[in-house]
């Protein structure tokens, strides 16, 4: 059972503690995208972004790759409706499976960003510190 605790000098690792180093500190500057659709329909996600302008176009395009999840079928059809606005076409599925895009009419997804400030992560290893990489093998 002693075994159990130690193990041979070859997969030792010694960690010298007198070299640890602070993590790098990451900091980006967050907006929610809200995103409202004419069925009802309310989503928002998160997006990294230093002005409102570049959030409102990294809003637009989660919006364009995924707001057609939202409905039956998905669609292809999705177009850009200019500041705030995508127009998607919304479909409908019949009881055999099959799908009609835009059997429903067209609908509409407004959207807009909101700034919810700066956060910070920390990132490991720190950019002015080698990787380290201690092999061990368990058996």
């Amino acid at each position: 059972l002693t075994s159990a605790f130690f193990v041979s000098q070859t997969y030792a690792v010694n960690l010298d503690l007198n070299d640890l180093r602070d993590p790098d500190k990451k900091i980006e500057h967050i907006y929610r995208c809200s995103f409202t659709s004419s069925w009802g329909g309310i989503y928002s996600t998160k997006v990294p972004a230093d002005t409102g302008s570049e959030a409102m176009s990294s809003c637009k395009t989660w919006g364009l790759a995924n707001i057609d999840r939202s409905q039956p079928c998905g669609s292809s059809n999705i177009q850009d409706g200019g500041y705030g606005r995508i127009i998607i076409p919304l479909n409908l599925r019949n009881t055999d499976g099959s799908c009609i895009v835009g059997g429903q009419g067209g609908g509409q997804v407004d959207f807009n960003a909101y700034d919810e400030g700066q956060t910070e992560t920390e990132e490991c290893p720190p950019s002015n510190s080698p990787l380290h990489i201690y092999d061990y093998n368990i058996d």
